[in-house]
C-alpha cells in the first residue's frame, strides 16, 4: 500500500506522537510535523532524552506511532507495511555492535538480501558494489570481530546501504570515532544520495553535511530551519540544552 503525495516527499509526518511500552505511558514525541525532500540531509539534534532516537525508531518503523500519520517514500507506517518499510528506511545504529551479527563482513552484508530473497548472484553483486562504495571491499573475508571501530560502522553502513533505501536514519554516526575515521565516514555520507536524518550532537558534522537542522526538546520541535541559523542561536540553544 503506497500514498501519493508532493513529487520529491520521502517522509511526511504530521501530529506524530509516540511512547515506550511498559513504561508510565507518558509521551516520547508529541505533535512532531515535519517532511523531508529526496536527497535532503537533516542534522536531527537536541539534548540526551530530547526524542532524537526515539524518532529515528518511530521512522525505520522500530517503534510504532501512538497518533498522527507518517508516510515514508509513499509507504504509510502501519503494522502491516513494516516489510515493505524496512526495504526502503534503514537505521543504523549508534553502537555498530548492536548491528553486526555474522561471523563475516560478507555474511553479515549479505543478511538483508538474502532475507528479501535475492538469489545468490545477485546478492553477492549487490554487496560487492557496496562494499566497493564504501571503500571497504578488502574487508569482505574479514572476521568481524576483528575490525576497528571505524571499520565496523562502515560495514553497518553497508549492511543498510545494500538494500538500496531511499531514507537513512543515522544515530550519532561519528561518536567514539578518531580524527581519520571520523573524517572518511563524513566523506563518505557526503557522497551518498539518499534522504538522510542523522541524530547528533556534534554541530562540525551538521554543519558540514547537513543544509537543516531539527532541534527537538521535551519530544517536541522547538527549532527547524537551515542548519547554520538554528546553530548561530545560542541562547536559543542553551533554553533547549544544547
Amino acid at each position: 500500500m503506497t500514498e501519493s503525495g508532493p513529487a520529491g516527499d520521502i517522509v511526511r509526518a504530521e501530529g506524530l506522537s509516540a511512547a515506550y511500552s511498559g513504561r508510565d505511558g507518558t509521551p516520547a514525541l508529541l505533535d512532531i510535523s515535519f517532511r523531508a525532500a529526496a536527497g535532503e540531509k537533516i542534522a536531527l539534534m537536541g539534548a540526551n532524552g530530547a526524542g532524537k532516537s526515539t524518532l529515528l525508531f518511530v521512522l525505520s518503523g522500530v517503534i510504532p506511532p501512538l497518533g498522527g500519520s507518517l508516510v515514508v517514500n509513499g509507504i504509510p507506517v502501519l503494522k502491516e507495511n513494516l516489510r515493505e518499510l524496512r526495504k526502503t528506511a534503514g537505521l543504523v545504529f549508534q553502537n555498530p555492535d548492536d548491528q553486526i551479527f555474522m561471523p563475516t563482513v560478507e555474511d553479515d552484508v549479505s543478511f538483508g538480501p538474502r532475507n528479501y530473497g535475492a538469489g545468490v548472484e545477485e546478492t553477492g553483486e549487490r554487496v560487492r558494489k557496496t562494499l566497493e562504495t564504501l571503500g571497504i571491499g578488502d574487508l569482505s573475508k574479514r572476521l568481524a570481530h576483528h575490525l576497528s571501530g571505524g571499520e565496523k560502522r562502515l560495514v553497518a553502513l553497508a549492511g543498510i546501504l545494500v538494500m538500496e533505501p531511499a531514507l537513512l536514519l543515522l544515530d550519532e554516526p561519528l561518536a567514539f570515532l578518531d580524527t581519520a575515521a571520523r573524517r572518511r565516514l563524513l566523506a563518505v555520507l557526503a557522497g551518498l544520495s539518499q534522504t538522510m536524518i542523522i541524530a547528533t550532537h556534534d554541530t562540525d558534522l551538521a554543519r558540514t553535511l547537513c543544509g537543516r537542522c531539527i532541534l527537538l526538546q521535551k519530544g517536541r520541535v522547538r527549532a527547524d530551519g537551515p542548519v547554520d541559523e538554528v546553530l548561530a542561536d545560542g541562547a536559543r540553544l542553551e533554553k533547549w540544552g544544547l
